[in-house]
């Protein structure tokens, strides 16, 4: 079964009820050739309610199925990616002809990955929110740092710093901390301590806290300038002229009804090691259920 590809039409957006955001981390930095989409979250909204879950999709999935504008990316025509989800922006950027999307080498990349994570969860995607390592720095000490209840204590022997490429040894105390951009960017993407799976939870965690701290109205009027101290370290495709209607959705989504749900093999069934092996049926009906039991905002309707 294949689903409809990205809108980026800035008036039609949401038009089925649901916000669905593609949320990228990426590991373009100094040291580092290219880039590899190794942080990806789909946040799913529900306008009327704001009840919203992050679906954590795992970067090593293979043969997530492309839309059908890819379907002569490889010689079967088969549809399926046959290699690392995470890897897949940078074959979009090598084979134009075979991602044929508008734009820059950079966009039809991420057209490219929307696609796919749409066709994967089985819904419509409206767009994506792209950082790299040193724009999220820069955005949570813009932002203030952030405040955040470290359950577990953090120890890696080979971190690697985003502004050099250089290994160190990290440690991250348990318990309730203020992190700066560096802290808070070590704690979302450390894994050596445990595994992509860890990291993947905690990315969740850091996302929630900067919710609960932030305050959507009053970070309105910051957004050209975040926008423009960012540069080049962000990207997105959502129409920022209707930033106040987003804005006026975010109010209603909280810390309190948003679910987490990671598609690690314990939840979608695939066998550890094995996620070569899709599978699509019950991804998609975890997807069709995943707002279920998730209480709506106290304040009333999303709709703005």
């Amino acid at each position: 079964e294949n689903v409809s590809g990205p809108n980026t039409s800035p008036s039609e957006w949401a038009a089925d009820g649901k916000l669905n955001i593609l949320l990228a981390g990426v590991d373009e930095g100094v040291g580092r050739w290219s880039l590899r989409t190794d942080t990806m979250i789909l946040l799913e909204v529900d306008i009327a309610s704001g009840r919203s879950v992050m679906y954590g999709i795992p970067r090593n999935l293979e043969n997530v199925p492309l839309p059908p504008e890819a379907a002569d990316a490889f010689p079967c025509h088969c549809f399926p990616y046959p290699n690392l989800l995470n890897a897949l922006w940078r074959d979009a950027v090598n084979r134009p002809t075979a991602y044929p999307y508008a734009g820059s080498d950079y966009v039809r990349g991420f057209k490219a990955l929307e696609g796919a994570v749409g066709q994967y969860l089985g819904l419509h995607v409206d767009g994506a929110v792209v950082v790299n390592l040193m724009g999220f720095v820069h955005l949570i000490d813009a932002l203030g740092g952030l405040d955040i209840n470290v359950p577990v204590a953090i120890t890696d022997n080979q971190y690697s710093r985003p502004q050099d490429g250089r290994n160190t040894v990290l440690h991250i105390k348990a318990g309730q901390q203020h992190m700066d951009g560096y802290t808070a960017l070590a704690y979302a993407r450390s894994r050596h301590q445990d595994s992509d799976y860890g990291r993947m939870s905690r990315q969740q965690a850091v996302l929630v806290a900067l919710r609960t701290q932030l305050h959507p109205c009053s970070l309105l009027p910051k957004v050209p300038d975040l926008i423009s101290a960012l540069g080049s370290a962000f990207w997105t495709d959502m129409p920022i002229d209707q930033a106040p209607a987003l804005v006026a959705l975010a109010e209603h989504v909280g810390s309190g009804n948003v679910k987490n749900i990671e598609l690690v093999p314990s939840v979608t069934g695939n066998p550890v090691g094995f996620l070569n092996i899709p599978r699509l049926a019950t991804v998609r009906d975890i997807v069709a259920h995943g707002l279920d039991g998730v209480p709506p905002a106290s304040s009333g309707g999303g709709s703005g």
